[in-house]
């Protein structure tokens, strides 16, 4: 079983046993998240169409996520059962600052300043969550290599970066949203009117043989992710775009077994404009055209 421990006290020492989260196997949940960035990401110009992206090194800093912690405490009533846990909310009573977090997903350091919310299930069982926030999130760089795929990020293939594009919705389709903009009369709302930017949602499938290697793949999200300036996505029957990513991702769904651990990242990217789209050129019996240099020929359509 897996050991969860709060500032280094084995919670199943006081009863606790962990639980799963909704449409997991894990007792975790948030904990595989990218967090969101803080402080100004962009700035909307009333007279020009999107958005002007704020992706300097020193203009993207992170803020922090939110963790919960799902289990069970169980006793011979309803009221044994609130004993038990009244001795799990005396040691949180007893904090103060960052504590550790810790299990077989990883350490965190994390305030137990948010709720822990039960529910009995019947009478002899207690649902418990626990809501922690990690103020600081260590993102591990781990750099995946261009490969020129066709489809991907920045030439990776999604293959290559650890997971499986399920699907891509939001505004691909649709004409953004109009800027509001403040008019001294009616006449001036007339004209021509810009739209904001583009958000377009990924939602993407991790499967790997272990938790080492579905760790290493939210690994490489969160270096793509976080790398300074524009990411370039590629995507089948889609424009090519170009795009940030500001608000981080959420992993859900996360199940592990002893040779398989799978979840499911979903994330919003902001487009900063749509890039030009070139096609290779092929010949009659479509195989591609090279020049001299065997290098591939592409026309801009």
């Amino acid at each position: 079983m897996n050991i969860y421990r709060l500032n280094n006290i084995d919670l199943g020492s006081l009863g606790f046993i962990p639980g799963k989260q909704n449409a997991s196997n894990i007792a975790l949940e948030g904990c595989f998240d990218m967090p969101a960035r803080i402080g100004k990401t962009f700035h909307s110009w009333g007279d020009e169409d999107g958005i002007e992206p704020y992706v300097s090194a020193a203009e993207i800093n992170y803020g922090g996520r939110s963790i919960s912690l799902v289990g069970y405490v169980y006793g011979n009533g309803k009221m044994d059962c609130t004993n038990k846990a009244n001795r799990i909310f005396e040691l949180i009573d007893r904090f103060s600052g960052l504590v550790s977090l810790s299990c077989k997903w990883g350490t965190y350091q994390v305030h137990v300043n948010q709720s822990v919310t039960g529910a009995f299930i019947g009478d002899k069982a207690l649902r418990m969550t626990f809501n922690f926030f990690e103020p600081v999130v260590f993102m591990e760089t781990r750099k995946t290599p261009g490969t020129n795929a066709e489809y991907g990020i920045d030439g990776i293939s999604f293959k290559d970066l650890g997971a499986t594009l399920l699907r891509s919705t939001g505004d691909r389709a649709s004409r953004p949203t109009p800027k509001t903009l403040g008019f001294t009369s009616q006449e001036d709302g007339l004209g021509l009117v810009k739209t904001e930017a583009r958000e377009i949602n990924l939602k993407m499938f991790i499967d790997q043989p272990d938790q080492a290697s579905f760790r290493e793949t939210v690994d490489r999200f969160y270096t793509l992710f976080s790398a300074p300036g524009l990411r370039k996505l590629r995507i089948p029957n889609d424009l090519n775009r170009q795009f940030f990513v500001k608000d981080g991702f959420k992993v859900s769904n996360v199940n592990s077994w002893p040779n398989r651990m799978t979840g499911i990242i979903e994330c919003k990217i902001t487009e900063s404009g749509v890039l030009e789209t070139y096609v290779d050129l092929v010949d009659n019996s479509n195989r591609k055209i090279t020049n001299s240099l065997n290098n591939l020929i592409s026309v801009r359509i």
